[in-house]
C-alpha cells in the first residue's frame, strides 16, 4: 500500500478527490483545506494500491502540470485490518510481515519477464554446458517472494493469501518451463543443436532429475536460510540464489528435456522441482513458527518485568 499526498489549488480538489474516490480499493481519502503554508493549496491524501499507483498517477498528470514536491507517494509498512479470512491478526509485527509477503508476491508482468529471462538463460546453461550461465538466471529469478509469502500465509493461517502465492509461483515456474522449451525447440529448429548432440553435464543433470538425500538437505537448508532472512529484513541476492537452486535449473531442464522427447528425464526434474517446493516450504514453515515463538516468549518476558 502507498499512500499518496497530493497538494492542488482549491478548485481542483474536487477533481483530485474524484479521481481518488473512483479507483478501487483506494482507502481513506482525506481532504484538508488551505493547509499548505504561502500558496493556501488543499491537501488530499489516500492509500492507493500498489497495482493501482499507475492509473492513479496518470489520471492525477492529466488534470494539471504538477510543480515539484506537490505528487508525492510513501511506502506504508503497515496498515492495520482484518485479513482475508475474517480473523484479526494477534500482533502488528506478524500482520505487518503478511502485508509485506504479499506485496512482494504479486504476479506482474515484470515478475513474469524475469522469470522468462531466467528461463531462456537456463536453457542456454544447461545445453552449453556454461554453468555461471545458469547461476546468472537463478540470481535474476524472483521466485523468492512468492516462497516466502506461502510460508508466511500458511502459519499465519491467511489461507486466501497462501492460494495467490501459489498461484504466483506456479505461474512463474511454468513460464520458465515453457521458456525452456520453446528455446530448446529453436536450437533444434536452426540448426545450433541437432537431436543427437543434446547432452547435459551428468552431475548437473543428476542433481535436477534424480531426488536423493542431498536433493533435500539442500532444500530444507535453502529455506531456512530464505526465511531467516526475510524475517531479519537480512535478504540479498545470495539468499535469492539459494531458493533459485531448487527451482530454476530442474524446471529448465524439464523443458528442455520435453523438447527433446526425453520424457523419462522430464519426469524426474518434475519430481525432483515438486520435493524441492514442498521441502523449502517446510522449512520456512517450520523457521517461522519457531521464530514466532521465540518472539513471544521474549514479549511475555517484556510485559513481565513492567
Amino acid at each position: 500500500m502507498l499512500r499518496l499526498t497530493a497538494l492542488c489549488p482549491p478548485d481542483q480538489t474536487e477533481s483530485v478527490v474524484a479521481v481518488l474516490q473512483g479507483q478501487p480499493d483506494t482507502k481513506n481519502v482525506l481532504c484538508m483545506r488551505g493547509v499548505e503554508v504561502g500558496s493556501g493549496h488543499d491537501m488530499v491524501t489516500a492509500f492507493v494500491p500498489r497495482g493501482a499507483i499507475d492509473v492513479v498517477l496518470e489520471r492525477l498528470r492529466a488534470l494539471r502540470r504538477w510543480a515539484a514536491g506537490e505528487l508525492t507517494l510513501l511506502d506504508v509498512d503497515l496498515v492495520v485490518r482484518e485479513d482475508d479470512d475474517g480473523d484479526e491478526e494477534q500482533t502488528l509485527g506478524w500482520e505487518m510481515m503478511l502485508d509485506r509477503a504479499q506485496g512482494e508476491a504479486r504476479l506482474t508482468r515484470w515478475y513474469l519477464v524475469f522469470m522468462a529471462v531466467a528461463g531462456l538463460l537456463a536453457a542456454i546453461g544447461l545445453v552449453a554446458d556454461l554453468p555461471i550461465v545458469i547461476v546468472g538466471a537463478m540470481s535474476i529469478s524472483p521466485d523468492l517472494a512468492p516462497v516466502n509469502a506461502i510460508a508466511v500465509a500458511l502459519v499465519t493461517g491467511a489461507m486466501q493469501r497462501m492460494l495467490r502465492g501459489l498461484r504466483t509461483l506456479a505461474v512463474g515456474l511454468g513460464v520458465v518451463t515453457v521458456v525452456a522449451y520453446l528455446a530448446m525447440q529453436s536450437f533444434l529448429i536452426t540448426g545450433l543443436l541437432g537431436r543427437g548432440e543434446v547432452e547435459i553435464n551428468e552431475t548437473l543433470a543428476t542433481f535436477v532429475s534424480v531426488v536423493d538425500p542431498f536433493t533435500i538437505i539442500v532444500a530444507l537448508a535453502a529455506g531456512v536460510t530464505a526465511m531467516v532472512a526475510f524475517v531479519t529484513d537480512q535478504g540479498t541476492t545470495a539468499v535469492g540464489v539459494a531458493i533459485s537452486v531448487t527451482t530454476i535449473p530442474a524446471a529448465a531442464y524439464l523443458g528442455v528435456m520435453l523438447a527433446g522427447g526425453f520424457f523419462s528425464q522430464a519426469a524426474g526434474s518434475l519430481k525432483v522441482l515438486i520435493v524441492n517446493i514442498l521441502c523449502v516450504m517446510l522449512a520456512q514453515a517450520v523457521t517461522l513458527i519457531l521464530v514466532r515463538l521465540w518472539r513471544q516468549r521474549r514479549l511475555r518476558r517484556q510485559l513481565a518485568t513492567e
